[in-house]
């Protein structure tokens, strides 16, 4: 009975030293591209590392980092894992209104919208989702779940940019 206890016991401290590693290497690779990215100021660079980072480090399937314009919608400026070249063209020719409330999104719109309050860090989506408004995002960029982040200027505006990250 304490063998059994003891094996048991040791085969979790084996798993929780696993874990541990993968936290550490992970750290060490964040690390490593905080580094990178404070030494560096060309935008494209930075989000092109970052997405590279999501796809090699983190093992999503797909990224994507879309930008104000001046038109004030954010379009798709960089993205990672779609190689078939059809699907990439007509996500590269996305473009996203955000609005920071779903009072101002239109009933009935082709267009894609995106509410994203203040204080909403992220939005994390699942296959099927009910919301009329992620679906077609979903649809749109070919991925089945996925986060989207907000890069904001400030905590109270409108996000410049998304970055979003998932696996079909």
């Amino acid at each position: 009975e304490q063998v059994k206890k003891l094996v048991l016991t040791e085969q979790k401290l084996y798993k929780e030293q696993d874990l541990y590693d993968t936290q550490v290497r992970l750290y060490q690779k964040l690390s490593e591209l905080g580094r990178s990215l404070n030494s560096n100021f060309e935008l494209e660079d930075v989000f092109q590392k970052t997405l590279e980072f999501i796809l090699y480090e983190l093992n999503f399937e797909r990224a994507i980092v879309f930008y104000e314009t001046e038109e004030n919608l954010l379009e798709v400026q960089w993205l990672e894992g779609y190689y078939e070249e059809n699907i990439e063209e007509k996500v590269k020719a996305l473009s996203i209104n955000i609005h920071m409330s779903s009072e101002n999104i239109p009933e009935k719109s082709e267009e894609l919208h995106l509410c994203f309050p203040p204080h909403m860090e992220k939005i994390v989506i699942f296959p099927d989702t009910p919301d009329k408004n992620l679906s077609k995002i979903q649809q749109a960029i070919s991925i089945d779940s996925f986060f989207i982040f907000p890069l904001r200027e400030n905590e109270k505006e409108r996000p410049v940019g998304l970055v979003i990250a998932g696996n079909t």
